[in-house]
């Protein structure tokens, strides 16, 4: 079992009963916890203050890497991978066109559901011609400037429907400006690594990706496959923020921007794990 100790606390825990570690402040890890976890397939991550992932502890042992490393490279060269490309993005923005539907029914002021509806509308014929963008000469381009027009009708909308004190215009990162980015920052930071490790225990290689452009030491398949699961996050946070779960009380200044108290992060990673 794991031995988890917090001043006087004590706890003993089933390895059977934990699927990942974060680690959010500094703490003392022995050896032998790391290779129980690692025995257990449980990833144990290094969050920093703003829900960043800042390294990972896995085990080695990943099957047949050289087989399926050699498929993806083989897939990437293929007709179909463009194809694999536009369900990706069209998964996503099927997503957040049911965020904002569900949005409709959930607000009461008519200038929010206006705005809510107009965003809905614009999106419905950009995802309508994704098949088309993803036929194009240069398909990933296509679909990922797309994407950035789909975002720049969904996210206004999506920001003004949120509740008082978390209201915002446009996303931000590294810093977030408002609270919201800030919780929503942190919850991407756990879904990345969520995504991180079914790719790693899956075998596959995580910097061999299709839609984003490849970059030194980028997991850009982790970046690919992440798509899909963000409108979920984006209405796990909205359900928190409308339930009072999170309020002003869990957010702070961090480095000329806002990020999530200790308290905060507490919630956001009991909250996403649950």
């Amino acid at each position: 079992s794991f031995y988890v100790t917090a001043g006087k606390e004590r706890r003993m825990i089933s390895p059977l009963k934990v699927s990942s570690i974060a680690v959010i402040s500094p703490c003392t890890l022995t050896s032998a916890a790391v290779l129980l976890a690692v025995e257990h397939k449980i990833p144990i991550i290094f969050f920093d203050h703003s829900g960043e992932p800042d390294a990972q502890v896995w085990s080695t042992r990943f099957g047949n890497l050289a087989e399926l490393r050699r498929a993806q490279v083989l897939f990437a060269l293929t007709e179909d991978a463009p194809l694999w490309a536009t369900e990706v993005f069209r998964l996503k923005t099927a997503g957040q066109q049911a965020n904002l539907v569900w949005m409709l029914g959930k607000t009461h002021l008519e200038k929010v559901k206006k705005q809510l509806q107009q965003a809905s509308e614009a999106i419905k014929p950009l995802a309508d011609k994704l098949d088309e963008k993803g036929k194009e000469v240069s398909p990933y381009t296509a679909l990922t400037n797309t994407e950035a027009i789909i975002a720049r009708h969904y996210w206004p909308a999506w920001g003004a429907a949120a509740p008082t004190g978390f209201t915002f215009s446009a996303r931000s990162r590294r810093p977030a400006q408002d609270a919201y980015n800030a919780a929503l920052n942190y919850l991407y930071g756990m879904l990345y690594n969520a995504v991180e490790s079914a790719v790693l225990a899956a075998g596959m290689d995580p910097m061999f990706g299709l839609v984003h452009a490849d970059e030194f030491g980028a997991p850009t398949l982790v970046f690919d496959l992440i798509e899909p699961f963000r409108p979920f996050i984006d209405r796990h946070l909205m359900e928190m923020l409308n339930d009072g779960i999170l309020d002003a009380r869990h957010f702070e200044s961090y480095q000329g921007g806002i990020g999530a108290s200790r308290d905060g992060r507490k919630i956001l990673i009991s909250s996403f794990n649950d």
